[in-house]
């Protein structure tokens, strides 16, 4: 599905009514060009994106040439990407949240935006959970949601598998929804936010602009949620060992995404010498 979507998306509506062999390298140069431009909700493609449309384009193109439908390839050069300026995060505090939070009457809506920002889990970590992954304290996490293929995963790494324990007012609009749901037997096995349905990461933006635009917050993304998170967690000088745990990734893999806020602590430390 992922590859039907960026065929029809981003490749077929420039070469679709040109033949596969009359494609030459510099249709393929103007297509490129044309991807530096593209948009996706106001902002340009990332490189991740370019890459994976490239890729897929490269890959159909060679498939020609391995049927012999074409002769060679014309796509043997370079992937474009673009020279990204690593930019600061934008995160959100606690009591911006709050701001947030105000607007939000819908209790699957508050249980879902209270567990993105104070459990930091992935969006796709969130749509898998089940009702039975609840506890009562916390989530447990062991899968994830695979929002191309519309299913429900095994997580991509071992360290996406942990237990995150949740404040208790989190913990409370989670049980009050839960509440609302038939009293049956399965319900253990329903989804936790969405019920009957898996709830798609479109609706979860749609809900979170619908908010975002009642208050006068800056823009924050669904996973600027979770870098909220661990901002927070960082600032409050909790260790990047059991910040990496509690978002299920590596050590150094906060220490390399968070380093402003990491340095700026060592500033502090040094101006206790001074």
């Amino acid at each position: 599905r992922k590859h039907t979507d960026t065929n029809r998306n981003h490749i077929a509506p420039y070469f679709d009514n040109k033949r596969i062999s009359k494609i030459t390298k510099a249709d393929i140069l103007a297509w490129q060009d044309g991807l530096l431009t593209k948009t996706y909700n106001g902002r340009l493609y990332s490189n991740n994106m370019l890459k994976d449309i490239q890729s897929l384009f490269h890959a159909t193109l060679q498939f020609g040439v391995e049927c012999e439908l074409i002769p060679t390839n014309p796509f043997k050069f370079k992937r474009v990407i673009r020279v990204e300026k690593k930019e600061e995060l934008t995160v959100w505090t606690p009591g911006q949240f709050d701001t947030f939070e105000a607007n939000i009457t819908n209790p699957m809506h508050l249980a879902l935006f209270r567990t993105l920002y104070f459990g930091g889990l992935r969006k796709g970590e969130l749509i898998a959970l089940d009702v039975e992954d609840f506890d009562g304290n916390g989530v447990h996490i062991s899968k994830t949601y695979d929002r191309y293929n519309s299913e429900v995963t095994a997580p991509k790494t071992a360290n996406s598998y942990r237990y995150v324990e949740l404040d208790r007012k989190t913990c409370e609009a989670i049980q009050n929804l839960i509440g609302l749901y038939p009293d049956v037997p399965e319900i253990k096995r329903f989804p936790l936010v969405g019920y009957d349905h898996r709830i798609s990461p479109t609706s979860l933006e749609r809900w979170k602009n619908e908010y975002w635009k009642l208050t006068d917050l800056p823009f924050l993304t669904l996973h600027g949620f979770r870098h909220s998170h661990a901002s927070y967690l960082l600032e409050k000088g909790i260790r990047t060992r059991d910040v990496a745990l509690r978002l299920g990734n590596t050590e150094e893999m906060v220490i390399k995404r968070y380093s402003h806020i990491i340095n700026k602590s060592q500033s502090h430390i040094t101006a206790l010498f001074d």
